[in-house]
C-alpha cells in the first residue's frame, strides 16, 4: 500500500502535465483556426475596400462629366490620386491581416512548444518517480 501511496502525487503530477500538453494543443490548433479566419476576414474586407473605392471614383468622374470637367489636367490627376490612394487603403487592410494571422501563427507555434514541454515534463517526472521509487525499495533491501 505504501508504494502506491509513493507513486500518487507523481501520477497526478504527469497526468496533470499530460491535460496541460493536450489543452496546449487544442489552443494551437484554434489559434492556427482564428489566423486563417483573420488572414479570410482581410481578404473580403480589401475586396469591400476596392468595390467601394471603385464606386467612389465612379461617382467622382460622373460628377466631373456632369459639371462638364474633362478627365485631363487636375481632373484626371485628382481621379488618379484617388485610385492611387484607394489602393493604398486595399494595401493596407491586407497587411493588417497578414499580421494578425502572423501574431496568431506564432502563438501556435508557441502553445504546441508548451504542450511538448509538459509532455517532456510528464515523461521526466515519472522517471524521477520511477528513480525514487528504486532507490528506496533498494534502501530498504539493505
Amino acid at each position: 500500500m505504501s508504494s502506491v501511496v509513493q507513486w500518487l502525487p507523481v501520477i497526478l503530477q504527469a497526468s496533470a502535465n499530460l491535460q496541460e500538453r493536450k489543452e496546449a494543443r487544442l489552443n494551437a490548433d484554434l489559434l492556427r483556426e482564428q489566423a486563417r479566419a483573420a488572414s479570410a476576414a482581410a481578404a473580403q474586407d480589401e475586396a469591400a475596400q476596392r468595390r467601394a473605392a471603385r464606386m467612389a471614383i465612379g461617382r467622382q468622374a460622373a460628377a466631373q462629366a456632369e459639371a462638364g470637367i474633362g478627365t485631363s489636367g487636375s481632373a484626371g490627376l485628382l481621379l488618379d490620386q484617388s485610385a492611387v490612394l484607394a489602393e493604398l487603403d486595399a494595401l493596407n487592410i491586407r497587411y493588417g491581416g497578414q499580421l494578425r494571422a502572423k501574431g496568431l501563427l506564432a502563438e501556435s507555434l508557441a502553445m504546441r512548444e508548451r504542450g511538448r514541454q509538459a509532455g517532456l515534463l510528464a515523461g521526466a517526472n515519472l522517471l524521477m518517480g520511477a528513480s525514487k521509487a528504486f532507490t528506496r525499495n533498494r534502501i530498504a533491501e539493505g
